[in-house]
């Protein structure tokens, strides 16, 4: 199943499977009490393959009528969110990465939140998501979204885990000049700025986001190897 704008992002077949899928199975191995999945009008083929609930977590649907942007679709989940809240993207893929621990590392941090990241040697995927400056103690002081510098092998990754302040912060976040929404990483910048403890989380395993073709074959060959390993 190619990417088409017909298909839903995350319906687009991954060895047989959608990559929302494999993107729940991650989200799954946190303790959760609901999953809230954003999607668009034409959402049915999300609905009717997942149902009402994945692994035993209930999905509640939301739809965002117009596609304005990643903070826009994220804000939708505010009225579902009590205290805190687990944020993926749907077209990442993860394998032996460790969000299990997120909830005890935030826990034991006193984190108000925290930026999953991997370690890479390739600097171009880092210029294609986001950069991280940490502290010594792993606190993150400066977050640059498609840098044109790159200072250390961390590369953001669409992994999130929040309090719910982080609505309060959509708000008090300057719009992009272009796209009219506040940029997803300018919120979170905004909440560092404010005196917020928002460490990097090192996800371990490997990542890669799903945006294209090659991308796509990438991720194929990254399950293969992975099942010839555990095999």
């Amino acid at each position: 199943m190619p990417f088409t704008a017909e298909i839903p992002k995350g319906m687009v077949q991954l060895a047989g499977r959608p990559i929302l899928e494999y993107v729940l199975e991650v989200g799954s191995t946190v303790p959760l009490d609901g999953i809230v999945l954003i999607v668009n009008p034409d959402g049915n083929a999300i609905r009717n393959h997942f149902g009402h609930s994945f692994r035993g977590i209930p999905i509640t649907y939301v739809v965002q009528e117009q596609a304005n942007g990643l903070t826009r679709a994220v804000s939708l989940a505010e009225p579902h969110v009590s205290d805190k809240m687990l944020i993926l993207l749907c077209d990442e893929l993860y394998t032996d990465c460790s969000h299990e621990g997120l909830v005890d590392f935030i826990r034991t941090n006193s984190a108000d939140g925290a930026c999953g990241f991997v370690r890479t040697s390739d600097e171009e995927r880092i210029r294609r998501n986001y950069a991280i400056a940490t502290d010594e103690h792993g606190l993150i002081e400066r977050l640059v979204e498609k840098p044109e510098v790159i200072w250390n092998d961390m590369q953001g990754t669409g992994t999130w885990f929040f309090s719910r302040e982080f609505f309060d912060f959509v708000s008090q976040t300057e719009p992009h000049p272009v796209r009219g929404e506040p940029d997803f990483v300018a919120v979170i910048q905004q909440m560092i700025n404010a005196g917020r403890r928002v460490f990097g989380y090192d996800l371990r395993g490997s990542y890669l986001n799903i945006n294209a073709e090659e991308q796509l074959d990438a991720a194929r060959a990254t399950l293969d190897s992975t099942a010839g390993v555990r095999e």
